[in-house]
């Protein structure tokens, strides 16, 4: 792991989270050239499962080639009130563009599932 200043980010895509004084930006280089970049309020330790989690998650995939995943750990959770219409601000976790290598997550809840989601698109497969 290699931490990153805020800085050297983006900062333009989520500004109020990188805000933070409990916000770490990290980077992880992962197995098959996969690169993590979290941006989390976690522990080092807490940070590091996250990493090792993705790393066995891409290796399930089968995912060959090099992908860079962007995981912005923000507790921002899904709330749909009985009156409402779902929109995407209450129902996306990320996003990534078909055949892309670059996956986005922006919310700490279901992160997993989100990646494993957004790696249909960007694999082509569906």
């Amino acid at each position: 792991m290699r931490h990153i200043q805020s800085s050297d980010w983006d900062e333009g895509v989520i500004s109020e989270y990188m805000k933070l004084s409990t916000t770490q930006l990290c980077a992880y280089d992962l197995a098959n050239g996969h690169t993590l970049i979290l941006a989390s309020h976690f522990t080092e330790s807490k940070n590091n499962q996250i990493a090792m989690t993705l790393e066995a998650l891409m290796e399930w995939l089968g995912a060959k080639r090099p992908f860079q995943i962007f995981l912005w750990l923000r507790e921002d959770p899904r709330i749909i009130a009985a009156n409402e219409w779902p929109s995407r601000r209450s129902v996306n976790g990320g996003w990534t563009i078909p055949g892309s290598s670059a996956i986005c997550v922006y919310r700490e809840e279901e992160w997993e599932r989100v990646v494993l989601h957004e790696m249909i698109h960007a694999l082509d497969w569906d």
